[in-house]
């Protein structure tokens, strides 16, 4: 007999699978993507980006892609930190955040941000993925027009 050991009484089911994937038993677990007050895509979105999973051309040359390795606004090798961070596009982008919150600085990739915002945005958590979400997500849309 098949059980589904993800699942208490053995039974499959869509919300058991999200339940393992979100745990903190199996992994990372990232409440602060799944409970944001975003679209669901952009939520897929932004778990593939912090599991460094997006299609970025260095993801696809890995997949054996036989397509360019330049970023589509600069000449730099497009890579998922130079994409959403390194790029002179994505830094105007942080810079017009940081302006909007009186911030002097920009993070120089996710991991920063996460400590840029909550320094220049104390006690805004609640838009914290937001921002990020939105800044990556027009900029991943911006691309994908290319």
């Amino acid at each position: 007999m098949i059980s589904w050991k993800c699942n208490k009484s053995g039974s499959f089911s869509t919300r058991s699978v999200y339940d393992s994937l979100t745990s903190t038993d199996h992994g990372h677990s990232f409440p602060h993507i799944w409970k944001a007050r975003i679209a669901p895509r952009i939520k897929v979105f932004m778990w593939l980006l912090e599991n460094n999973a997006v299609l970025t051309k260095d993801n696809l040359l890995r997949r054996n892609w036989l397509g360019s390795p330049t970023c589509y606004f600069c000449s730099f090798s497009e890579s998922i930190d130079h994409l959403f961070s390194l790029c002179p596009t994505a830094k105007v982008l942080w810079g017009l955040i940081g302006l909007c919150i009186g911030a002097s600085n920009i993070p120089g990739d996710l991991t920063q941000y996460k400590q840029w915002i909550s320094y220049w945005l104390p006690g805004g958590q609640q838009v914290y993925t937001f921002y990020a979400a939105a800044i990556c997500w027009a900029i991943w849309k911006r691309r994908s027009m290319f």
